[in-house]
């Protein structure tokens, strides 16, 4: 009767390390599949950051150009009007302002 029990409770501990086995064994494909998934979330997070960046990007690049063409306009619109006056006038200018610009004035 004491080698029945003792085959009962081997055969039980047996069953329970196998029972244990397959537990580990889908713990860890649901630890592979979890990280997996994981990942893609990460990746696809990650080039829709990339996306958003480079349209953000984009969309300053365009007002910067956008400002800069209007400076560049204004600037050619200035230069447009100190090509029109005339040598005496610029004349008057000089004498004007270099009093301040030479030493002693």
């Amino acid at each position: 009767m004491e080698k029945d029990v003792l085959k009962g409770v081997v055969e039980i501990e047996k069953e329970i390390r196998q029972r244990l086995e397959i537990e580990q064994e889908k713990a860890q494909k649901w630890l592979v599949k979890v990280k997996k998934e994981a990942e893609e979330e990460v990746l696809a997070k990650e080039f829709d950051l990339k996306e958003e960046m480079n349209r953000s990007t984009d969309s300053a690049l365009s007002d910067a150009r956008g400002k800069a063409s209007g400076i560049n306009d204004t600037a050619h619109r200035y230069s447009g009007h100190l090509k029109n006056i005339s040598d005496d006038t610029l004349k008057k200018i000089i004498l004007k302002y270099l009093p301040r610009i030479l030493p002693g004035g």
